[in-house]
């Protein structure tokens, strides 16, 4: 089953990255993976903050995200009928777990949004798009998520 793998980061662009992963689809794909990485909280939050403070944060956005991802899959999945839909939302790096959801569920694409920072960015923070690129096995799809008018 040919599938294609969506990373969503829930940006202000997830609407416009949707809409090139259902154009990209149309055809090639039988299922599409709707994927969101929640990054792992800091090792350590401080005294004033407190574990507990941390950790019930880390939950909440996990539950948030997670159901997100579950609705955006039941929209898509209604509105492209023959199409199978599923929403998937991890904890970890998101290079890594993006990488080795593509090997678990064996798609045979990975679609991702860029932010377009500029290099001053990349050479200090990298980037998750670059790294996904450089180690992936499979292709990957890069939608530019910057205002198309720009």
């Amino acid at each position: 089953m040919k599938t294609l793998l969506v990373c969503l980061d829930f940006s202000d662009n997830t609407d416009r990255l949707l809409a090139e992963a259902k154009v990209f689809a149309d055809g090639i794909c039988e299922r599409i993976v709707l994927l969101h990485v929640v990054q792992p909280g800091p090792d350590f939050t401080g005294y004033e903050t407190g574990l507990e403070y941390s950790c019930g944060k880390t939950h909440e956005t996990i539950t948030l995200r997670c159901d997100q991802v579950k609705t955006l899959a039941k929209k898509w999945e209604a509105a492209l009928g023959d199409m199978e839909v599923t929403a998937l939302a991890v904890q970890g790096n998101p290079t890594q777990e993006i990488l080795q959801q593509a090997e678990t569920l064996d798609a045979t694409h990975i679609l991702m949004g860029t932010h377009g920072h500029g290099k001053l960015f990349h050479l200090l923070m990298g980037s998750t798009a670059q790294a996904v690129l450089q180690q992936s096995l499979i292709p990957v799809v890069f939608v530019p998520v910057g205002d198309p008018a720009a």
